[in-house]
């Protein structure tokens, strides 16, 4: 049997993350530290690329945010995508790169609109992402992140599914 962390937050098909509650008007920096195992954040584990969103919506009045990090070899540019009934703002490396406003539909696809979709480059070893979730909770709540290729064919990319926290190597 695999360790759950083997398969957590998505960035397609596995990876590893952690969700926490924080106030909705806290900015990134605010967060819990987010360079360490701490008991401030709940490890989960999910395969695919849909988050269980539903089960981690906090109370109203607060966002969720949620970790993972993207391990590669060498720097590669892909297309992040993060699709979100809800609204959304995504960090790759603490700089803000996609702002959506919910509620929304969601249909799970690599061919996501221009909306929810932005080119980033993965650095050398490890590249955080964050995403902050807020607003009203369409029903049912959804919110699905994908990798796929930066061109016009968006292929997806299944090489860098599995990840782990920088601080668990060794």
């Amino acid at each position: 049997m695999n360790n759950p962390r083997d398969y957590a937050i998505p960035l397609e098909a596995a990876t590893d993350g952690r969700p926490t509650s924080v106030p909705a008007a806290s900015a990134l920096a605010t967060l819990p530290d987010r360079n360490v195992t701490s008991n401030q954040w709940r490890e989960l584990a999910v395969s695919g690329n849909a988050v269980p969103l539903s089960e981690l919506l906090p109370a109203p009045g607060e966002l969720t945010a949620l970790q993972t990090w993207i391990q590669t070899h060498d720097p590669i540019s892909v297309r992040l995508a993060v699709d979100c009934t809800m609204s959304t703002q995504v960090f790759v490396d603490g700089n803000l790169v996609l702002t959506s406003t919910g509620p929304r539909l969601v249909r799970p696809s690599y061919g996501v609109s221009e909306e929810v979709n932005q080119v980033v480059t993965l650095k050398v070893g490890f590249t955080e992402v964050v995403v902050l979730v807020e607003g009203e909770a369409a029903e049912p709540a959804e919110l699905h992140v994908y990798l796929s290729t930066p061109d016009r064919l968006r292929h997806g990319i299944v090489d860098l599914s599995r990840t782990r926290f920088p601080w668990d190597q060794g």
